[in-house]
């Protein structure tokens, strides 16, 4: 299950998120802190419909995404809206669900992603207290 929070929270398991939004495949060049670069193939939906869904605040300046081993990463709203969530990978790898983009840190790349909430923070203050990695 991947619970969005915003003003009307929602829920879904991988079936209801291939079932309520557009799924694409879509290939990620992902960086990872523990077995290096990969090339992957996944079966995803856009973060940006998720965030219209749940209707974040326009207030929002970060999505703290939470992985199901507690792994939280902050990622700035600019760049969730140019992300990704993937549901099934299409090459042999595991992880899903997992945040994908372009503009993602390796610490970004979420896996197994349990809850996306979200954060406003103001211009001075680190996004990286948020974090748990």
């Amino acid at each position: 299950m991947v619970t969005v929070v915003g003003n009307q929270p929602v829920e879904y398991s991988l079936q209801k998120l291939m079932e309520a939004f557009p799924v694409d495949e879509r290939t990620f060049t992902i960086q990872c802190a523990s077995s290096g670069t990969s090339v992957e193939t996944w079966r995803s939906i856009s973060v940006a419909d998720l965030i219209i869904e749940a209707e974040i605040p326009d207030t929002a300046t970060h999505l703290l995404v939470e992985g199901g081993d507690d792994y939280t990463a902050p990622v700035s709203i600019h760049d969730a809206m140019n992300a990704y969530l993937g549901l099934i990978p299409v090459s042999d790898v595991t992880g899903a669900p997992r945040l994908l983009g372009r503009n993602l840190t390796s610490e970004q790349a979420v896996q197994h992603v349990v809850r996306i909430d979200w954060l406003e923070l103001a211009a001075d203050e680190d996004p990286l207290t948020y974090a748990s990695w």
